[in-house]
């Protein structure tokens, strides 16, 4: 799930991104429709995941912190988790969308920067 910077309607898109990403919704659609793992790492503690024999054997690869479930990119997880804070921030009604996104994509500039990336190569903000 992403939610770009320059949405006609920021509100309306950060709106879907909070029922998208619901525990209900991420639950429905990555156990039933996606057969994936949802992105909530809580959501691992409960069944199916728990219980389910295949989720069992499966399970190990998505908390390992080796696992390959993301971008195959260098430092994903990092980079990633740099800006969550910022969206939780927007998710729990502490900051307005705009503010959350901005911070957010200045929290991932940063760190890609701090790593050596060129925000120049990543396009138009």
């Amino acid at each position: 799930s992403a939610i770009a910077r320059a949405s006609k309607d920021l509100d309306a898109t950060w709106e879907f991104g909070k029922w998208w990403n619901s525990p209900a919704m991420q639950m429905a659609w990555y156990t039933n429709a996606g057969g994936n793992a949802p992105a909530r790492k809580s959501l691992f503690e409960a069944p199916p995941f728990t219980t389910d024999p295949l989720w069992k054997i499966a399970m190990p690869g998505f908390l390992d912190k080796d696992g390959r479930t993301r971008p195959l990119a260098e430092r994903y997880n990092e980079l990633a988790e740099s800006m969550t804070p910022h969206l939780m921030d927007g998710f729990r009604g502490k900051l307005a969308p705009k503010v959350a996104v901005d911070n957010a994509a200045q929290a991932g500039t940063a760190f890609w920067k701090s790593i050596g990336g060129n925000a120049d190569k990543a396009g138009p903000e």
